[in-house]
């Protein structure tokens, strides 16, 4: 008893010379006690797990630990402690599927800190500067990590100096025009690979720099192992040859009829003009577009996202008389598409504005030594192509010619016959306009191509880039025609005479 009363004296003399701070004599605190209180905000897991670029807080049950003291929030975030008051404290806030965060904290004997962590600010917890009320940004979400083997699927053999680029790849944006960062890992020379930092969500990654995308989910602070098995030779499909791809797509229209010409004979310019547009509005958003998805760059995915830019009626007249003597050239088409940007003040970011031009019925043209008539006395005519301008306008050119070659080979783009570039048709005409139907099933075809290969069979191409792209290898593929005369229905349930695109997931053409 006497050791005890001794102790106290000596602490209440101590405490009389340092007042602000408790002291611990023996199993006794003498001195104030300092109140610590606050409220506890983190990010909300279904706003990052949805890819939202500024995610919402929400208040975290979570734990405050100041000093060994430790006070759990309440459902609402609330929290307080009380603990012996010292010079500083070094606090911190933890919470299950949440990084923890540390703050110091000075001391001020008996008076309250307030110490927040969360809504108000997004910056990081300001050095210990002895203010009594401290502001903190919200809780994160603990990163997810990714690991596994990069293999070649001949052999099962790893490849060293492999690379895992993985995307964000949540249903709000696949239908975004928002870009996400690219998280990259290099494997080992083993093939094994590790990925870190990936806030829980929805993934695409590719392996390789090939083939289609691997998508999956992970959650807050997961481990998760995903192995890649690339094709390194004899790879069927498409390949991706380090170019770009346009994530999204604006599509302006150029109408190029002058006076006197028609698209349509018989039928209405009008209606013609109205469907062609009627499909750009049709189309994104949809399972058909959304097979573009599954084709990427650098910067990640290709999105179900493509807008309807404006049509533009160019009535200058044919620079040549459009026959197969006196062709239109693709200077000519380039022509037309500058006349239409700059009449319209059409944006032209080079990544995602593209201009089709449509000319007339029976109007020939040529470029890069092929034209909209054949060549030999097989085939080697074309009825549309896209490509870019020498300042990087991405354009597509379709053609409205009909014509019979030599002996029983007949070409067309258009009715009545068809030819190569349409199925011959078991029902009705769509709208009642044959000539659109077909054209637009071209401007379908050259769209998906411009989408996964922009500039120069750069982007997805069959291996050696000479042997087509996803248009082409399904061009003469048509699902079967419903009693709409569709093969497909789009959006607002207009359907479309169209061929099917090329699926690297399903190694076959496709619809979705």
């Amino acid at each position: 008893m006497a050791l005890v009363i001794v102790l106290l004296i000596i602490g209440v003399v101590v405490y009389s010379f340092v007042g602000a701070i408790a002291y611990h004599v023996g199993p006794f605190v003498v001195g104030p006690y300092e109140r610590i209180s606050g409220a506890i905000y983190g990010q909300s897991l279904a706003d990052v797990s949805q890819g939202a670029a500024t995610p919402g807080m929400l208040p975290v049950a979570a734990s405050v630990t100041c000093a060994g003291v430790t006070a759990h929030a309440n459902a609402q975030g609330a929290y307080a402690l009380s603990l012996p008051a010292a010079a500083t404290y070094t606090c911190v806030a933890s919470a299950p599927q949440y990084a923890p965060q540390t703050i110091q904290l000075t001391g001020h004997g008996a008076q309250s800190i307030t110490l927040d962590i969360g809504p108000k600010t997004t910056s990081a917890c300001p050095p210990d500067s002895g203010l009594l009320s401290v502001t903190c940004a919200s809780l994160t979400l603990a990163p997810a990590t990714l690991t596994g083997a990069v293999t070649d699927v001949a052999t099962g053999q790893g490849i060293p100096g492999a690379s895992v680029s993985c995307w964000n790849d949540d249903a709000a944006l696949i239908v975004s025009q928002r870009a996400t960062p690219t998280l990259t890992g290099i494997a080992d020379g083993t093939g094994a690979y590790t990925l870190h930092g990936l806030a829980p969500s929805h993934y695409a990654c590719a392996a390789d720099q090939t083939g289609a995308l691997t998508r999956f989910s992970v959650t807050a602070g997961q481990g998760m192992r995903q192995n890649f098995a690339v094709c390194t030779t004899h790879c069927s499909g498409m390949a991706y040859h380090d170019g770009q791809v346009m994530h999204t797509l604006k599509a302006f229209v150029v109408f190029w009829l002058p006076k006197g010409q028609t698209f349509a004979p018989g039928e209405s310019d009008a209606t013609f003009e109205s469907l062609v547009e009627q499909y750009f509005k049709d189309v994104g958003g949809t399972s058909f577009y959304h097979l573009l998805t599954q084709y990427w760059d650098s910067n990640g995915p290709v999105r179900n996202v493509e807008q309807y830019g404006g049509a533009y009626v160019d009535t200058t007249p044919y620079p040549h008389a459009g026959s197969m003597s006196d062709p239109l050239t693709d200077t000519d088409i380039q022509d037309a598409v500058s006349r239409a940007v700059t009449a319209n003040r059409w944006p032209d970011d080079h990544q995602s504005d593209e201009v089709f031009v449509v000319t007339g019925y029976n109007i020939e043209e040529c470029s890069g030594g092929a034209c909209t008539f054949p060549q030999g006395t097989t085939s080697g005519g074309f009825c549309g192509y896209h490509d870019t301008t020498a300042d990087g306008t991405i354009y597509t050119f379709v053609g409205d010619s009909l014509y019979t070659y030599l002996g029983n080979y007949v070409y067309s783009c258009v009715p009545p016959s068809f030819g190569v570039y349409g199925p011959t048709p078991k029902g009705p005409i769509l709208y009642g306009n044959a000539y659109a139907d077909v054209v637009i099933n071209v401007l379908s075809h050259e769209e998906f191509e411009s989408v996964t290969d922009p500039v120069n069979a750069s982007g997805w191409t069959v291996n050696s880039r000479t042997e087509g792209e996803i248009g082409d290898l399904c061009f003469t593929t048509f699902g079967p025609i419903n009693s709409q005369g569709a093969t497909v229905t789009l959006a607002h349930g207009h359907g479309y005479n169209l061929q099917k695109e090329f699926s690297n997931l399903t190694n076959g053409c496709s619809y979705s």
